[in-house]
Formats: C-alpha cells, sequence, structure tokens
C-alpha cells in the first residue's frame, strides 16, 4: 500500500485510518511469523477477520526493526541515558535536536525583538535598547 502521489500541483494523499490499521496488523501478523509464533499469528488472523493475500517481509520484518530503533531512541533520551543502555547515534540524535531547538529558539527571540524594534519604529517610538 503507498500513498498516491498527484502531480506538479496536486497535494500527496495520506493514508486512511483504514489503511494504517491494516499496514499494522500485517507487520504484527509478520513479527509474530519472524519469532516463531504461527499458532499466534493463525489465531490473530482468525480473530481480526483477515481475508486478503499476504506478502511477508524479510525477517526481522518491519514492526522489529521500527521497534529497536523507536526502543533505542527513547533510552537514549537526556532524561533516561544514564539508567539505560543505548547507541552512541541515538545520543547524537538526541544531541543535535537539542542543539537544534536551542539555535532556532535563540534566532526566533532575536527576531521577535526586531520585529517588536521595527514595529516602534512605525509608530513612531525608540526601543531603548536601539541604538538609532
Amino acid at each position: 500500500m503507498s500513498w498516491k502521489k498527484g502531480g506538479p500541483n496536486i497535494p500527496t494523499v495520506p493514508p486512511s485510518d483504514a489503511q494504517a490499521k491494516e499496514k499494522l496488523a500485517l507487520y504484527v501478523y509478520e513479527y509474530l511469523l519472524h519469532i516463531g509464533a504461527k499458532n499466534a499469528a493463525q489465531t490473530f488472523l482468525q480473530e481480526i477477520r483477515w481475508d486478503k493475500q499476504i506478502t511477508l517481509g524479510d525477517p526481522p520484518g518491519f514492526l522489529c526493526s521500527w521497534w529497536c530503533v523507536f526502543w533505542d531512541l527513547y533510552c537514549a533520551a537526556p532524561e533516561r541515558r544514564d539508567s539505560t543502555d543505548h547507541s552512541s547515534e541515538a545520543k547524537a540524535f538526541h544531541d543535535y535536536v537539542m542543539h537544534c531547538a536551542a539555535y532556532l529558539s535563540s534566532v526566533m527571540s532575536d527576531r521577535y525583538v526586531y520585529l517588536g524594534i521595527c514595529q516602534l519604529r512605525i509608530r513612531g517610538q525608540r526601543h531603548p535598547w536601539s541604538s538609532k
């Protein structure tokens, strides 16, 4: 299932909630098979009344791969990194995001001060920090 791609002026259509749930069900089934839980996988399909053809991906599968990345990033968060194992890449990701957020915050703060000075000048007033 792929997103429908529009032309140059047509926006991309995101998957519907039903499509997202269908994908998740497929990935859960795939995960169960890859870990050797064949009976659980078959029971799962019966309980959700799955009637479509299924093509499995290569082990370990999308859900397991996604979970491993998520868990690594979760464990590397600043509030947990001292008490849990994580990769240096996940720590670097968090450090980079925090650095970017701090930079953007300072840039936006400077921009708001500048805009405030401009508004005062338009009104004919002078900002106390302004040199002109």
